[in-house]
Protein backbone atom coordinates (compact mmCIF):
# COMPACT_ATOMS: atom_id res chain seq x y z
CA UNK A 1 0.00 0.00 0.00
CA UNK A 2 1.65 3.29 -1.14
CA UNK A 3 -0.06 6.49 0.56
CA UNK A 4 0.76 9.67 -0.94
CA UNK A 5 3.01 11.90 1.02
CA UNK A 6 4.00 14.78 -1.90
CA UNK A 7 2.52 16.53 -4.79
CA UNK A 8 4.28 14.22 -7.55
CA UNK A 9 5.99 11.61 -5.35
CA UNK A 10 4.70 8.58 -3.21
CA UNK A 11 6.94 6.99 -0.49
CA UNK A 12 6.05 3.65 0.98
CA UNK A 13 3.72 3.15 4.12
CA UNK A 14 5.63 1.07 5.74
CA UNK A 15 9.12 2.99 5.30
CA UNK A 16 7.73 5.91 6.22
CA UNK A 17 6.72 4.93 9.31
CA UNK A 18 10.06 2.98 9.95
CA UNK A 19 12.00 5.92 8.80
CA UNK A 20 10.35 8.47 11.34
CA UNK A 21 10.93 5.87 14.35
CA UNK A 22 14.49 5.32 13.93
CA UNK A 23 15.42 8.86 12.95
CA UNK A 24 13.64 10.96 15.76
CA UNK A 25 13.79 8.49 18.43
CA UNK A 26 11.50 9.86 20.48
CA UNK A 27 7.59 8.70 21.41
CA UNK A 28 5.35 9.03 18.22
CA UNK A 29 2.68 11.43 19.62
CA UNK A 30 5.20 14.05 19.96
CA UNK A 31 6.91 13.06 16.48
CA UNK A 32 3.78 14.00 14.14
CA UNK A 33 3.73 17.66 15.43
CA UNK A 34 7.09 18.61 15.44
CA UNK A 35 7.86 16.90 12.27
CA UNK A 36 4.51 18.26 10.52
CA UNK A 37 5.51 21.78 12.59
CA UNK A 38 8.85 21.51 10.29
CA UNK A 39 8.05 19.93 7.13
CA UNK A 40 4.72 21.55 6.36
CA UNK A 41 5.01 24.46 7.13
CA UNK A 42 3.69 27.02 4.87
CA UNK A 43 2.84 24.32 2.44
CA UNK A 44 -0.20 22.39 0.75
CA UNK A 45 1.19 18.87 2.01
CA UNK A 46 -0.17 18.99 5.92
CA UNK A 47 -3.03 17.11 4.62
CA UNK A 48 -1.59 14.33 3.39
CA UNK A 49 0.56 13.57 6.66
CA UNK A 50 -2.54 13.98 9.10
CA UNK A 51 -4.04 11.27 6.45
CA UNK A 52 -0.60 9.35 7.18
CA UNK A 53 -0.65 10.05 10.98
CA UNK A 54 -4.55 8.45 10.98
CA UNK A 55 -4.15 5.90 8.89
CA UNK A 56 -0.74 4.80 11.33
CA UNK A 57 -2.33 4.82 14.71
CA UNK A 58 -5.60 3.19 13.42
CA UNK A 59 -3.57 0.03 12.45
CA UNK A 60 -0.54 0.30 14.69
CA UNK A 61 2.00 0.17 11.86
CA UNK A 62 5.43 0.48 11.53
CA UNK A 63 8.59 0.41 14.35
CA UNK A 64 12.35 0.87 14.55
CA UNK A 65 14.30 0.14 11.32
CA UNK A 66 17.73 0.22 12.87
CA UNK A 67 21.12 2.28 11.94
CA UNK A 68 20.37 3.02 8.04
CA UNK A 69 18.84 6.55 8.46
CA UNK A 70 21.32 8.16 5.59
CA UNK A 71 19.00 5.96 3.01
CA UNK A 72 16.06 6.58 4.71
CA UNK A 73 16.46 10.58 4.81
CA UNK A 74 16.88 10.66 0.91
CA UNK A 75 14.28 8.08 0.40
CA UNK A 76 11.89 10.68 2.46
CA UNK A 77 13.35 13.85 1.22
CA UNK A 78 12.48 12.45 -2.23
CA UNK A 79 9.13 11.94 -1.26
CA UNK A 80 8.66 15.38 -0.12
CA UNK A 81 10.74 16.62 -2.30
CA UNK A 82 14.14 18.45 -2.14
CA UNK A 83 12.68 21.62 -1.57
CA UNK A 84 12.33 20.84 2.07
CA UNK A 85 15.74 19.54 2.60
CA UNK A 86 17.17 22.66 4.41
CA UNK A 87 14.04 22.96 6.58
CA UNK A 88 15.33 18.96 7.64
CA UNK A 89 18.58 20.02 8.19
CA UNK A 90 17.44 23.48 10.25
CA UNK A 91 15.15 21.48 12.27
CA UNK A 92 17.96 18.92 12.90
CA UNK A 93 15.50 15.99 13.64
CA UNK A 94 18.16 13.24 15.10
CA UNK A 95 18.57 9.84 16.09
CA UNK A 96 19.84 11.04 19.59
CA UNK A 97 23.92 10.20 18.64
CA UNK A 98 26.42 12.56 19.25
CA UNK A 99 25.74 13.32 15.25
CA UNK A 100 22.46 14.75 16.32
CA UNK A 101 23.45 16.85 19.11
CA UNK A 102 25.63 18.58 17.19
CA UNK A 103 23.44 18.95 14.46
CA UNK A 104 20.92 20.24 17.13
CA UNK A 105 23.80 22.73 18.67
CA UNK A 106 24.74 24.05 15.58
CA UNK A 107 21.05 24.52 14.13
CA UNK A 108 20.48 26.33 17.69
CA UNK A 109 23.35 28.70 16.88
CA UNK A 110 22.40 29.80 13.61
CA UNK A 111 19.16 30.49 15.02
CA UNK A 112 20.78 32.49 17.43
CA UNK A 113 23.06 34.43 15.83
CA UNK A 114 20.34 35.48 13.01
CA UNK A 115 16.83 35.90 15.39
CA UNK A 116 19.05 37.34 18.58
CA UNK A 117 22.81 38.77 18.08
CA UNK A 118 22.59 42.69 17.29
CA UNK A 119 26.17 43.84 16.99
CA UNK A 120 26.08 47.97 17.75
CA UNK A 121 26.14 50.42 20.74
CA UNK A 122 23.65 48.61 24.03
CA UNK A 123 23.65 49.42 27.13
CA UNK A 124 22.86 46.72 29.68
CA UNK A 125 21.04 45.73 32.47
CA UNK A 126 23.53 46.14 34.78
CA UNK A 127 23.81 49.48 33.39
CA UNK A 128 27.43 48.61 31.30
CA UNK A 129 28.13 49.05 28.00
CA UNK A 130 28.93 46.55 25.34
CA UNK A 131 28.92 46.80 21.61
CA UNK A 132 26.52 43.63 21.10
CA UNK A 133 23.21 42.83 22.50
CA UNK A 134 21.89 38.91 22.37
CA UNK A 135 18.20 39.25 23.02
CA UNK A 136 17.98 35.72 23.58
CA UNK A 137 14.38 35.87 23.96
CA UNK A 138 13.44 36.14 20.32
CA UNK A 139 15.15 32.26 20.15
CA UNK A 140 13.52 31.02 23.43
CA UNK A 141 10.24 32.08 22.24
CA UNK A 142 10.46 31.16 18.56
CA UNK A 143 8.89 27.63 17.45
CA UNK A 144 12.16 26.65 16.30
CA UNK A 145 14.24 27.87 19.34
CA UNK A 146 12.01 26.26 21.63
CA UNK A 147 12.57 22.75 19.79
CA UNK A 148 16.04 23.02 19.56
CA UNK A 149 16.89 24.61 23.17
CA UNK A 150 14.82 21.76 24.64
CA UNK A 151 16.93 18.95 23.22
CA UNK A 152 20.47 20.44 23.47
CA UNK A 153 19.51 21.47 26.36
CA UNK A 154 18.63 18.20 27.65
CA UNK A 155 21.84 16.47 25.97
CA UNK A 156 23.49 19.18 28.00
CA UNK A 157 22.10 18.00 31.17
CA UNK A 158 23.09 14.20 30.50
CA UNK A 159 26.23 15.33 29.79
CA UNK A 160 26.56 17.36 32.86
CA UNK A 161 25.16 13.89 34.22
CA UNK A 162 23.11 16.20 36.41
CA UNK A 163 19.67 14.35 36.86
CA UNK A 164 17.28 16.79 38.31
CA UNK A 165 13.41 16.51 39.14
CA UNK A 166 12.53 19.66 37.44
CA UNK A 167 13.78 22.75 36.08
CA UNK A 168 13.57 26.44 35.88
CA UNK A 169 14.17 29.98 37.09
CA UNK A 170 13.90 33.47 37.43
CA UNK A 171 10.80 34.98 34.96
CA UNK A 172 10.72 35.56 32.48
CA UNK A 173 13.84 34.88 30.95
CA UNK A 174 13.98 31.42 32.41
CA UNK A 175 10.80 30.06 31.46
CA UNK A 176 10.84 29.36 27.58
CA UNK A 177 13.87 28.01 28.65
CA UNK A 178 12.90 25.58 30.99
CA UNK A 179 9.28 24.70 29.43
CA UNK A 180 10.80 23.42 26.30
CA UNK A 181 13.75 21.38 28.32
CA UNK A 182 10.59 19.88 30.41
CA UNK A 183 8.73 18.96 26.56
CA UNK A 184 11.81 17.62 25.49
CA UNK A 185 11.69 15.66 27.84
CA UNK A 186 8.93 14.50 27.88
CA UNK A 187 8.90 13.58 24.29
CA UNK A 188 11.53 10.88 24.88
CA UNK A 189 9.69 9.43 27.50
CA UNK A 190 11.26 10.81 30.57
CA UNK A 191 10.10 12.26 33.82
CA UNK A 192 10.95 16.30 33.94
CA UNK A 193 8.98 19.39 35.50
CA UNK A 194 9.37 22.84 35.16
CA UNK A 195 9.01 25.62 37.50
CA UNK A 196 9.08 29.37 37.60
CA UNK A 197 10.13 32.11 40.12
CA UNK A 198 8.21 35.21 40.82
CA UNK A 199 10.51 37.86 41.30
CA UNK A 200 7.90 38.97 44.27
CA UNK A 201 5.47 36.37 46.25
CA UNK A 202 2.50 36.28 45.32
CA UNK A 203 0.10 38.54 47.39
CA UNK A 204 -2.81 36.27 47.12
CA UNK A 205 -3.78 32.85 46.96
CA UNK A 206 -1.32 30.50 48.11
CA UNK A 207 1.55 33.22 48.61
CA UNK A 208 4.09 31.22 47.25
CA UNK A 209 7.27 32.66 44.90
CA UNK A 210 8.25 29.18 43.25
CA UNK A 211 5.67 28.26 41.22
CA UNK A 212 5.01 24.89 38.75
CA UNK A 213 6.16 21.89 39.08
CA UNK A 214 8.35 21.71 42.17
CA UNK A 215 8.15 20.26 45.71
CA UNK A 216 10.02 20.44 48.71
CA UNK A 217 12.80 18.27 48.70
CA UNK A 218 13.41 18.01 44.47
CA UNK A 219 16.75 18.33 43.01
CA UNK A 220 16.96 21.08 40.51
CA UNK A 221 19.02 22.77 38.31
CA UNK A 222 17.89 26.33 37.37
CA UNK A 223 17.75 27.72 33.85
CA UNK A 224 18.99 30.97 32.21
CA UNK A 225 18.61 32.25 28.61
CA UNK A 226 22.06 34.88 29.34
CA UNK A 227 24.26 34.64 32.41
CA UNK A 228 25.93 38.08 32.48
CA UNK A 229 26.80 39.37 36.03
CA UNK A 230 24.54 35.46 37.64
CA UNK A 231 23.11 37.89 39.60
CA UNK A 232 19.38 36.13 38.01
CA UNK A 233 20.42 33.03 38.99
CA UNK A 234 21.18 34.11 42.24
CA UNK A 235 17.96 35.47 42.97
CA UNK A 236 16.20 32.48 41.78
CA UNK A 237 18.73 29.97 43.93
CA UNK A 238 18.23 31.97 46.86
CA UNK A 239 14.02 31.27 46.11
CA UNK A 240 14.42 27.63 45.49
CA UNK A 241 16.33 27.01 48.49
CA UNK A 242 14.39 28.83 50.78
CA UNK A 243 11.18 26.66 49.58
CA UNK A 244 13.39 23.36 50.44
CA UNK A 245 14.85 22.67 46.96
CA UNK A 246 18.51 21.69 45.89
CA UNK A 247 20.29 23.20 42.99
CA UNK A 248 22.44 20.91 41.41
CA UNK A 249 23.57 23.14 38.41
CA UNK A 250 22.78 26.36 36.23
CA UNK A 251 22.42 25.83 32.61
CA UNK A 252 22.09 28.74 30.62
CA UNK A 253 21.69 29.17 26.70
CA UNK A 254 24.61 31.88 26.31
CA UNK A 255 27.27 32.62 28.29
CA UNK A 256 28.07 36.62 27.96
CA UNK A 257 31.87 35.75 30.11
CA UNK A 258 31.61 39.00 31.98
CA UNK A 259 31.99 37.30 35.65
CA UNK A 260 28.65 35.76 36.06
CA UNK A 261 29.79 32.04 35.43
CA UNK A 262 32.93 32.79 37.70
CA UNK A 263 30.34 34.18 39.98
CA UNK A 264 27.99 31.71 40.53
CA UNK A 265 30.87 28.69 40.62
CA UNK A 266 32.63 30.59 43.80
CA UNK A 267 29.13 29.84 45.41
CA UNK A 268 29.66 26.64 45.09
CA UNK A 269 27.01 26.25 41.86
CA UNK A 270 28.65 23.89 38.51
CA UNK A 271 27.41 26.09 35.33
CA UNK A 272 26.97 24.79 32.18
CA UNK A 273 26.22 26.99 28.64
CA UNK A 274 25.38 26.23 25.70
CA UNK A 275 27.66 28.81 24.15
CA UNK A 276 29.62 31.50 24.64
CA UNK A 277 28.70 35.38 23.46
CA UNK A 278 32.44 35.03 21.73
CA UNK A 279 31.64 31.51 19.98
CA UNK A 280 28.25 32.94 18.45
CA UNK A 281 30.35 36.25 17.23
CA UNK A 282 33.84 34.87 15.98
CA UNK A 283 31.15 32.62 13.75
CA UNK A 284 28.93 35.49 12.70
CA UNK A 285 32.31 37.45 11.67
CA UNK A 286 33.07 34.48 9.71
CA UNK A 287 30.15 34.10 7.83
CA UNK A 288 30.10 37.99 7.34
CA UNK A 289 33.63 37.93 5.80
CA UNK A 290 32.86 34.49 3.45
CA UNK A 291 29.81 36.69 2.22
CA UNK A 292 32.22 38.98 0.68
Amino acid sequence: MRHVLATRRTVPLDRVEEYLAAWTGVRRAALGAGLRAWLFRGTDHEDHFMEFLEWRDSVNAGGPLGDDLDELRDELNDAFGHAHEDRWSEATIGDGGPDSVDADREALARILRERSLRVGDFVLASGARSSYYIDARTTTMSGAGQYLIGRAALAALDDATWRPDAVGGLTLGADPVSYAIAHAAAASGRDLDAFTVRKQPKEHGSGRRVEGGFRTGMRVVVCEDTITTGGSALTAIEAVEEAGGEVIGVLAIVDREEGGRAHLEERGYPVRALFTARQLLDRASREEASED
